[in-house]
């Protein structure tokens, strides 16, 4: 399943993102992605794993997605200074 993952080091996301805190936009075409998505938060909180769901698409090649989480999402004591963090990501395999 293609997707992508975002690490955390010091912060620590809530054990569930609700829409409304999460957008994931296509790079190319600028389009909101996130209807078409699929998205969970491993059990330490650290992890935030995205991906298509079944039947819906992929990335291609030479593409990226921005997504940015809404400082909501982030655990109370682990919340980024902004209003809302949010990562470049491109989609190519390495």
């Amino acid at each position: 399943m293609l997707g992508a993952i975002i690490r955390l080091n010091r912060l620590g996301f809530r054990s569930t993102i609700e829409p409304a805190q999460l957008t994931i936009r296509d790079d190319k075409h600028d389009h909101e992605l996130r209807d078409v998505m699929r998205w969970a938060v491993d059990g330490t909180g650290k992890q935030l794993t995205i991906q298509w769901q079944p039947g819906k698409g992929d990335f291609g090649t030479g593409k990226g997605i921005r997504v940015c989480v809404e400082r909501s999402a982030f655990r109370d004591g682990s919340q980024p200074v902004n209003d809302r963090e949010c990562w470049q990501i491109g989609t190519d395999l390495l």
